[in-house]
């Protein structure tokens, strides 16, 4: 009876050994992310009560800013006889921020993606919301407007820090919590609109005071410049702004010969340095999937309303927009509900 050499055993082991391992590699990058820190895990445990209640002397408060305990946000579970959708049956949220030069939160977006539905709900949040910031005693700080938050995670905790503090700022005063989170300084967005030839928006009507009715063109120059512009307007025209070019870019990149590159493009962005993501290579996969199955009708952008907050000044001349305990409603029952 013929027996096989133990060399050639040996090597057989070893290649099998080999193959397993390129296996458990190819799992773990297809299921976790690359290179972005897991957010804190929340007990839901009772929350110390916050809200903004700015200390300068030079604000003249409202009863509306009397201290309430957010309610928790929960997603309820969708029934078990459904047919999943691109893999997934409950709504995933999703925490996207745009980071400028000084390490400030300049656009704060909460995504809500809900499967079934076939909607994706963008809800944006005010830069200038003034909220306590926890963690940051030691340093004086007890709160700021919203968009510092990150960057006091970043300069006081750590490089990879600021997303992780943004997010238990947003826990604290809302009790929103995240299943994935995107940080993209403005030169991967500027890279990103040139990568793809640029974009287009129609316009009904001016957005404040900036463009006109009509077409418009941008690269990514001008696509940043017109998202960042706020000086002879309000933060809330801004913010339509943003709103604006990120639905063109949706309705540029689910076009057929953009839709091919998608994978391709979703990979890269989420392996670019200058971008911070738990986003994982099955991410990438569902995403794409999901954008076939939906149309402009899909993508829904909420604000929320100018009476849900007060603006005001500070007494060292900054902006801040101080929100009433409604608007914490508001932003819960969007993230539990959608539009329904």
């Amino acid at each position: 009876m013929e027996h096989k050499p133990p060399n050639a055993k040996r090597r057989l082991l070893w290649l099998l050994l080999v193959l397993l391992f390129l296996v458990s590699c190819g799992y773990l990058l297809w299921t976790n992310p690359l290179l972005g820190k897991r957010l804190p895990q929340f007990t839901y445990e009772p929350l110390a009560t916050f809200t903004a209640i700015p200390t300068s002397a030079a604000l003249t408060l409202t009863p509306e800013t009397v201290k309430t305990e957010p309610a928790l946000a929960t997603v309820e579970p969708e029934p078990t006889s459904v047919s999943p959708v691109c893999g997934q049956t409950q709504p995933m949220i999703i925490l996207a921020l745009g980071i400028d030069e000084s390490e400030q939160a300049d656009m704060i977006r909460v995504v809500r993606v809900d499967w079934l539905k076939h909607q994706v709900v963008v809800l944006s949040i005010p830069r200038d919301f003034w909220v306590p910031i926890p963690g940051l005693e030691e340093h004086n700080i007890s709160q700021f407007r919203i968009n510092a938050a990150y960057g006091y995670g970043e300069y006081f905790n750590g490089r990879g820090q600021g997303v992780v503090k943004f997010s238990e700022t947003m826990y604290q005063n809302y009790g929103v919590t995240f299943d994935r989170y995107v940080v993209a300084h403005f030169n991967t967005f500027t890279e990103l609109v040139d990568q793809i030839g640029g974009v287009d928006i129609d316009l009904e009507e001016p957005i404040g005071a900036y463009a006109s009715a009509g077409h418009h063109h941008f690269d990514g120059k001008s696509a940043l410049l017109f998202v960042r512009q706020r000086i002879a307007d309000l933060d809330a025209y801004r913010i339509q702004r943003q709103s604006a070019i990120l639905k063109g870019l949706y309705e540029k990149l689910s076009k057929p010969e953009y839709l091919v590159q998608l994978p391709g493009l979703g990979v890269k962005f989420i392996k670019d340095k200058s971008v911070i993501t738990d986003l994982r290579l099955q991410d990438v996969y569902t995403f794409n999937c999901f954008i076939r199955e939906i149309n402009r009708d899909s993508l829904v952008f909420i604000d929320i309303p100018y009476d849900l907050y007060t603006p005001m000044i500070t007494n060292y001349g900054r902006h801040i927009k101080l929100p009433k305990p409604e608007a914490g409603v508001f932003i819960q029952n969007v993230i539990k509900n959608g539009t329904e």
